[in-house]
């Protein structure tokens, strides 16, 4: 029909694309009439909007048209439907688990995902769960914690001795194959496993984070790869996670800052012999030493 909305809507399942798509679906054909349901913060001109309106308005592409957004609106509510269901499930759960004395939430106050993340408040479910806010971690959402907690439960801490039995039955782990007292392979085992797939993930996200955990993602990218930094960055994500529940401690941002910080001085001392011992061999060779 040459109806173009999505070249001036971000997202035309948003305010002002579903406000004209049902304006269109009630009969209104007029661009001039269409284009003021627009959100008065949209970056576009009321002129680019009545452009993108110009159609030629086929009976059989409005049919699709139709049945497309019946569709969409027919799985919104199955979603919802749903979330209600893993609602209900999740506080007969937390009902189940006793923890007095718990502290107030401190929020992580994240921005939330569009149309992807659940809409009752996990973070506060998992919380109590848990004692500590995992939705601290860097590039935890919604929807992974609540994966965790379907997967994991309250007491899973006590299901393994240390954070290397969990990173191995997480598969975020080399299994690393010795003869002779020398390393063959060390791969990462092809099993599946639903909380490791949660942690890779999650550390999928962290190529573009500017804290210290993504500059720890690009360093081993670089070296590595792309999946190596995945699984590396998953066995970091999820040494934080046990962590933080095994012995009820928050994230703290604070300790890979000054990690990262070592790293850098270490760089730079490193960098200053390097310097040296070249002035050293510029001098014995009779060469004018570089400052």
């Amino acid at each position: 029909m040459n109806l173009k909305l999505d070249n001036v809507f971000s997202d035309i399942l948003g305010k002002s694309g579903q406000a004209i798509i049902k304006a269109i679906l009630d009969g209104e054909r007029d661009p001039e009439k269409l284009a003021p349901l627009a959100d008065w913060r949209c970056k576009k001109s009321k002129e680019e909007i009545m452009a993108s309106l110009r159609a030629t308005w086929d009976d059989d592409h409005l049919f699709i048209m139709k049945q497309s957004d019946d569709l969409y609106h027919y799985y919104k509510d199955l979603v919802e439907e749903t979330e209600g269901k893993i609602e209900e499930l999740v506080n007969a759960y937390s009902a189940k688990v006793n923890k007095a004395g718990a502290k107030e939430l401190c929020r992580s106050h994240k921005q939330a995902q569009q149309h992807t993340e659940v809409s009752f408040d996990v973070e506060q479910y998992a919380y109590h769960l848990w004692g500590v806010n995992v939705m601290n971690i860097p590039c935890m959402s919604k929807n992974s914690v609540l994966r965790l907690v379907a997967e994991l439960g309250a007491d899973f801490t006590q299901k393994f001795p240390d954070v290397k039995h969990f990173l191995s039955w997480a598969n975020l782990v080399p299994d690393n194959k010795i003869s002779g007292g020398q390393l063959l392979s060390s791969r990462v085992p092809k099993k599946k496993n639903p909380v490791g797939q949660v942690f890779r993930q999650c550390a999928n996200s962290l190529w573009r984070s500017k804290e210290p955990l993504g500059d720890y993602f690009r360093h081993v990218k670089a070296r590595s790869g792309h999946l190596e930094a995945m699984v590396a960055g998953g066995n970091k994500l999820a040494t934080i996670f046990y962590t933080m529940i095994k012995y009820k401690k928050e994230y703290d941002q604070s300790v890979y800052v000054k990690s990262k910080e070592a790293n850098l001085e270490n760089r730079i001392k490193r960098l200053k012999g390097k310097i040296l011992r070249l002035q050293n061999e510029q001098a014995q060779a009779g060469l004018k030493v570089t400052e």
